[in-house]
């Protein structure tokens, strides 16, 4: 929550700045949206979500998932549709602002495959 009210951040691995910029440019540089889902079961929930090709990252925040993906004007339902249809109970979904945790958590998967 502090990095929101900086205005400039800096991200940091090993000792070494991989990113800059203020709290708006990091997030504006996120690929896609994100939609917040409630639903249950969670992990029954999650693993639906990671099986869409169209969908770019899930991550459970709480008691929340969090799905990064292109479109969501347009899959936002296919999501509620598709996950009730395998049984999952969907409480609530709804697009929201990606945080700083969301930006630091693409930006470490982004670079996982870059580290030695």
């Amino acid at each position: 929550d502090e990095a929101e009210q900086c205005s400039s951040v800096a991200f940091m691995e090993r000792g070494e700045i991989i990113l800059t910029g203020t709290p708006k440019e990091i997030k504006d540089g996120l690929p896609g949206e994100v939609l917040e889902i409630d639903a249950q079961p969670l992990r029954q929930a999650r693993q639906w979500l990671r099986n869409q090709e169209w969908i770019e990252e899930v991550e459970v925040y709480g008691e929340l998932l969090q799905v990064t993906l292109r479109d969501v004007q347009r899959m936002k339902d296919k999501i509620g549709e598709g996950l009730e249809a395998g049984g999952v109970r969907v409480r609530g979904v709804r697009k929201i602002r990606p945080s700083m945790e969301s930006a630091f958590v693409h930006l470490m998967k982004s670079r996982k495959g870059k580290l030695t």
